[in-house]
C-alpha cells in the first residue's frame, strides 16, 4: 500500500472526509465512541492520502479548527497558504501541549478506526504515533511506529515517527524539549 497525497479532490471526496473529520472532532469533543460506519468512514479518510490523514492530527491538536478550515484545507492542500501555514504553526508552535485526555480519547478512537478495516490499519497507527510523539510520550510514540511499519512497511508516516523517536528528536510541545 503506497499512500498518495489527494490534490486532485472530487467535490464528493471533499464531502465525504469532510463529514469524517467532523465525527472525529465530535469524539473528541463529547468523549463519545466513533460508530461502526463512522470509524470505517475514518480509516478510508486516513488511507485516502495525507491531507485527510493529517488532518486528523491537526483536530485533535487544535480543538479551535471548524469545518470550514477543514474544507479550506481540503479543497487546497497548499502549505504555503495562509490555511497551510495556520495548521503548520498551530503544530509547531511553541509548548501548547494538547490535553492528555483528548489523546488518550483519539487514540482509543484510533484503535477503533484501525480495527474497522483489518488490512488498513498502518496509518490509524501512525497517527497514534505521530500524536504520542507529539505529547512527549516517546516509547509509546515508537511502539505504534514500529506496529504502524510491521502492517506497512511503505507507511511514510510510521517512518517518520519511528525516525523522530530513535534519533531523539523532540516534540515541538515537549515540555522535555
Amino acid at each position: 500500500m503506497t499512500n498518495t497525497n489527494t490534490t486532485n479532490t472530487t467535490d464528493s471526496t471533499i464531502s465525504d472526509a469532510t463529514e469524517a473529520l467532523a465525527a472525529w472532532r465530535h469524539t473528541l469533543d463529547t468523549c463519545e465512541p466513533l460508530t461502526d460506519s463512522q470509524a470505517l468512514q475514518l480509516n478510508q479518510a486516513s488511507n485516502a492520502g495525507d491531507d485527510q490523514r493529517d488532518m486528523i492530527v491537526f483536530i485533535t491538536a487544535m480543538p479551535s479548527l471548524t469545518e470550514q478550515d477543514v474544507t479550506v484545507w481540503l479543497t487546497n492542500p497548499d502549505a504555503t497558504s495562509p490555511m497551510g501555514q495556520r495548521l503548520l504553526d498551530g503544530i509547531s508552535g511553541p509548548g501548547r501541549p494538547i490535553p492528555s485526555s483528548r489523546i488518550d480519547q483519539a487514540v482509543s478512537q484510533l484503535d477503533r478506526i484501525a480495527d474497522a478495516q483489518s488490512d488498513q490499519q498502518a496509518e490509524p497507527y501512525a497517527l497514534q504515533a505521530s500524536l504520542y510523539w507529539l505529547d512527549g510520550r516517546y516509547t509509546a510514540a515508537l511502539e505504534r511506529a514500529l506496529t504502524a511499519l510491521q502492517k506497512d512497511p511503505d507507511s511514510r508516516l510510521g517512518r517518520l515517527m519511528r525516525l523522530c523517536v530513535v534519533t531523539g528528536t523532540a516534540s515541538p510541545w515537549s515540555t522535555q524539549a
